[in-house]
């Protein structure tokens, strides 16, 4: 009886031991669950102390992109052609000013290259007296006198807008503008390296031969030539005797020859435009030939 009873006492002992091992594992379970909440906080915190550093990181993302296409748009810039008159530096586009002017319309007086005849004066000079007739009535009228015509030639050295820019007598100026309509293509003026238009003065004297007109015998005859500071004639000058309306045109080599009173001094301004007038003092004892110098 005393055995049996040991024996279940035994058997408790064991039970109870059972139990008291049981309920430990139970009680260590829920710290090794917070620990792992634990870990997770401090993962959880570690990874909220990292996260600046990602955002950083996106944050410079756009201004490296921006950059970026700054350094695309400065390149398409350098790559593109640049226009005439634009210069493209590293800062800023620069447009600069241009010299070139448009000539189709404008009309000059003086150009660097003035028009000429094809074949020069002596060709413009043969034209003339080969297609100029004398005016019947002012052969019967004893009419003698010099037309200056006055015309532009074209940029493709067609000659327009004829024009009498100073007359004789009327049937001496239309037979001068009939003339020089007729005239073929000039060689047209040219300013920078372009044809442009020019206005053009041509001297057309009529003189008659027959000896129908008589000099007075108070006058005497001056001759001349005009040139310009190369030694060059200078067509179309005027030569006016000073205090009067009187005066002459020099032709297309230069000359001229025009009536002064013998008596007192007379002085004539030579002009031409484009260049400065010069007053010339005549010497009526020397029968030399004046030569005018325009500058």
């Amino acid at each position: 009886m005393r055995r049996e009873f040991q024996m279940i006492v035994l058997v408790l002992l064991g039970i109870l031991c059972v139990n008291i091992v049981t309920a430990q594992n139970v009680r260590q379970k829920p710290v090794v669950k917070k620990q792992a909440t634990t870990t997770k906080k401090q993962s959880a915190a570690t990874t909220s102390k990292k996260q600046p550093m990602s955002t950083a990181k996106k944050k410079s993302t756009p201004t490296t992109k921006a950059k970026s296409a700054v350094k695309d748009e400065k390149k398409i810039v350098s790559d593109t052609q640049t226009p005439a008159g634009i210069s493209v530096g590293p800062d800023n586009i620069k447009v600069h000013e241009t010299t070139s002017e448009n000539y189709d319309d404008k009309v000059f007086d003086v150009v660097e290259q003035m028009p000429s005849f094809p074949g020069g004066n002596g060709k413009l000079s043969e034209f003339l007296s080969q297609n100029v007739r004398y005016p019947v009535v002012a052969v019967e009228n004893g009419i003698e006198g010099r037309v200056i015509v006055r015309f532009i030639v074209e940029r493709d050295g067609s000659v327009s807008n004829v024009e009498v820019a100073k007359g004789a007598e009327a049937s001496l100026d239309n037979e001068a503008v009939r003339v020089v309509k007729m005239m073929p293509k000039w060689n047209p003026g040219k300013q920078n390296g372009k044809a442009v238009r020019v206005n053009f003065n041509v001297p057309i004297s009529f003189k008659l031969t027959s000896g129908s007109t008589s000099s007075n015998s108070s006058t005497i005859t001056v001759r001349g030539r005009v040139v310009d500071k190369h030694g060059e004639p200078i067509i179309g000058a005027s030569i006016i005797e000073e205090g009067t309306r009187k005066g002459a045109v020099s032709d297309f080599d230069g000359n001229f020859s025009m009536d002064v009173p013998k008596s007192g001094e007379t002085k004539l301004n030579v002009s031409y435009v484009g260049h400065k007038t010069k007053s010339v003092k005549v010497d009526k004892n020397n029968n030399t030939p004046l030569k005018i110098v325009l500058k």
